[in-house]
């Protein structure tokens, strides 16, 4: 696979708001502490979303369909970034990111001195 193809490889969106968590704060989060885990990884995903396409998988489609930006913004992540609802009540599975706009992402959210300091999220 060279390069360029790589670039447009999907990531789970799971992995990529855990990479994306590590890369900004430079910490993992505790395992012990699933549902805080969780939470955290839903709130990657919200950030995520706000600056990069994210995708579900269509139907019967191999091909990941990017999820509408007026469904990101009104929608919510569930289940630690697995799932993604819209306010239609639609439930969309399968979740990616690309792994150019993962490697976007952290370039914009360390610019921005963004950290996803987990104290703020849990208290």
């Amino acid at each position: 696979m060279d390069r360029a193809q790589r670039q447009h490889q999907h990531l789970g969106l799971p992995t990529a708001c855990a990479v994306v968590y590590w890369q900004v704060s430079g910490t993992i989060a505790d395992p012990r502490q699933p549902g805080e885990w969780q939470t955290l990884l839903n709130a990657v995903a919200r950030a995520l979303a706000g600056v990069v396409p994210v995708y579900a998988q269509d139907g019967d489609s191999s091909t990941p369909a990017a999820i509408e930006p007026a469904d990101l913004l009104n929608g919510a992540f569930s289940g630690g970034a697995h799932q993604f609802k819209t306010t239609s009540g639609k439930e969309l599975r399968g979740l990616s990111v690309q792994r150019g706009d993962l490697m976007t992402a952290i370039s914009v959210f360390k610019a921005a001195g963004i950290t996803f300091n987990h104290r703020k999220l849990f208290r």
